[in-house]
């Protein structure tokens, strides 16, 4: 496909919320196998893919937010200390700009392995890094809100969606929407109506990618609460797709 068919697909789908596999194979009238024609695509940043044989055109911005000196220190301890290890780490202050009302502070959120969590825990507390492990949301609001910097230390849930940053494993913008809206005791300061405003905004800005979402949410979850928050409160998400 060269740069004229490529902005022929572009303008020919312009106007659509989602692509399927069959409406690029309709567009490119071919009967056999298009994986090389969708690899290019998407390598050419023409489309991104929101779910299993769905596509869109690639519109919107990659989350990459900033890596602060906090968390290159921590990854600096756990690469030292702990090399072998899986975890993700995150910070609430990547929300604030989502948000209408942005809270004072921020935390971040360190997931690793489950029988790494205490000494993950202790190595922070040693190199003077405030820390504290999977809170409730009374010791949250007493006590984490109004320090400097915390670190919440809890386990990683596997296949957790994560994406590498300047070697830094950090969680992914889906990972991060469904963790706000799975444990509301822990990230009480972003629920009523700045979770919707978090969830409007990410969508409205980022890809993001729908499968990812919500297999992620299935594993910490069995119902289909979320999917209907979804549907009720985000306006950025084609329909069918949550189906």
């Amino acid at each position: 496909m060269d740069k004229n068919r490529t902005a022929s697909f572009r303008e020919h789908f312009k106007n659509a919320e989602i692509i399927t596999a069959e409406d690029i194979r309709a567009f490119l009238n071919k009967d056999k196998d298009i994986r090389k024609e969708i690899h290019y695509l998407k390598k050419q940043g023409v489309i991104t893919s929101v779910k299993r044989g769905i596509y869109q055109l690639s519109e919107k911005k990659e989350f990459q937010p900033v890596l602060d000196a906090r968390i290159k220190k921590i990854n600096r301890l756990l690469k030292s200390n702990f090399p072998e290890i899986s975890h993700c780490i995150w910070s609430t202050e990547w929300l604030h700009p989502f948000m209408n009302l942005q809270p004072f502070r921020f935390f971040y959120i360190l997931e690793t392995e489950k029988d790494t969590v205490e000494p993950v825990f202790y190595l922070l507390k040693d190199n003077q890094i405030n820390a504290f492990i999977q809170p409730d949301k009374d010791f949250t609001d007493k006590y984490i809100i109004n320090s400097n910097k915390p670190v919440i230390v809890k386990p990683l849930i596997s296949r957790s969606p994560s994406r590498t940053q300047e070697g830094i494993v950090m969680a992914a913008i889906e990972k991060i929407l469904v963790d706000i809206y799975c444990e509301p005791d822990i990230f009480y300061a972003f629920q009523g109506k700045e979770l919707r405003n978090i969830f409007n905004n990410a969508f409205r800005q980022y890809h993001i990618n729908y499968s990812r979402l919500l297999n992620y949410y299935k594993r910490r979850k069995k119902d289909n609460f979320m999917v209907e928050y979804l549907l009720k409160n985000v306006e950025e998400i084609p329909k069918n797709l949550l189906k």
